[in-house]
């Protein structure tokens, strides 16, 4: 930003698009009602495409679901689908392979897979996962350093003559660990 005449100006090029609220929509399964039914369904179908399967029939999602122990009503796992479709998570195609008669051939059916928005979304759900775990063990790491130190300075307290230097050493990584985990 260059700032001219007390305002704040954007060139052409450094102008900041809005976010839309249907980009972060994809998220949108992680915090609604039936959240871990949504959940469920996006980490099969991630599970999926990290073995090259790249389309499912609701049928197949069902089946795996309940073999996962996720038991859900047919209907419900269609709603489900659709609202996942919705919030831009997955993709339907009309799936026709199995239409013997024109009238199979009209009748809704749908293969799903993973949108990019929707592979995004379940990316970046999974890095803040682990970026929260891993905070939690440095945390852990650092309170143990602290309650070692501690019990260190209280074995130097109760000498006679301790030695300064390894009293102000030993308060400080106290001091550094404190800081740490602040």
């Amino acid at each position: 930003q260059m700032i001219m005449g007390g305002r704040d100006e954007l060139s052409d090029h450094d102008q900041v698009p809005e976010a839309s609220d249907d980009q972060w929509q994809s998220f949108t399964y992680l915090t609604v009602d039936k959240a871990e039914l949504y959940r469920a369904i996006v980490e099969l179908f991630a599970a999926a495409k990290s073995e090259f399967v790249l389309h499912l029939r609701p049928a197949e999602i069902h089946a795996q679901l309940k073999s996962r122990g996720v038991h859900v009503e047919l209907a419900e796992l269609e709603a489900a689908l659709d609202q996942l479709e919705a919030w831009g998570n997955l993709q339907s195609y009309q799936d026709n392979a199995d239409a013997a008669t024109l009238r199979e051939f009209y009748r809704k059916k749908l293969l799903f897979q993973f949108s990019a928005r929707g592979e995004a979304a379940h990316a970046a759900t999974l890095a803040f996962e682990q970026r929260l775990e891993e905070q939690a063990k440095l945390d852990a790491r650092a309170l143990e350093r602290i309650a070692e130190t501690a019990a260190q300075l209280g074995r130097l307290a109760a000498e006679r003559q301790p030695d300064g230097g390894v009293v102000l050493t030993t308060l400080r990584n106290i001091c550094q660990d404190a800081d740490d985990l602040t």
